[in-house]
């Protein structure tokens, strides 16, 4: 039943494919900015659309009503993953309903408290691999939000959300 759910919400989007580098390092293609949205459509701050592009593993889960996938990136070349990317597998999405579900679900409004709240959703999924995990996937993230985190979490100092593409899910 989860998998035929996780199946109706596949995204039909063609992407720019990445080189692929290392095993568990994705070479990230270059970032460009698609704009910003108007400050009435959001309560939480945004920033510009910015997407990413890579190749590494995906673990993709159902959270309520959503579909997400959670991976990670390195912010250098030691490959140690510091960076957490949490984003709805949704064409439709701005990936603003994670955050909804954040603040709903936590109790929390703080966006530090919200967003160690989600890498918690993120790294349970990945932890008890019930859910589809994708080990060489190729994706496109278009992030919405960055959120750097006052302190390390999960093995995260960064998290990014958003949309993400996933063409062989």
């Amino acid at each position: 039943m989860q998998r035929a759910r996780l199946l109706r919400r596949r995204p039909l989007l063609l992407i720019r494919i990445a080189n692929r580098t290392s095993p568990g390092r994705a070479e990230l293609a270059p970032q460009r900015k698609l704009g910003s949205p108007s400050p009435s459509e959001t309560d939480y701050p945004l920033v510009s659309l910015t997407e990413l592009t890579a190749t590494s593993r995906v673990t993709v889960f159902p959270l309520e009503a959503l579909t997400l996938a959670y991976t990670t990136q390195s912010s250098d070349g030691r490959g140690l993953g510091d960076i957490g990317l949490v984003a709805v597998v949704d064409v439709l999405s701005e990936g603003e309903e994670l955050w909804r579900l954040a603040r709903d679900f936590s109790g929390r409004s703080n966006d530090s408290e919200q967003a160690r709240w989600i890498l918690t959703q993120a790294n349970r999924a990945r932890v008890v691999a019930a859910y589809t995990d994708l080990p060489h996937a190729t994706w496109t993230a278009y992030i919405r939000r960055r959120i750097d985190l006052d302190a390390l979490f999960a093995n995260h100092d960064i998290l990014l959300t958003g949309r993400i593409a996933l063409p062989d899910f």
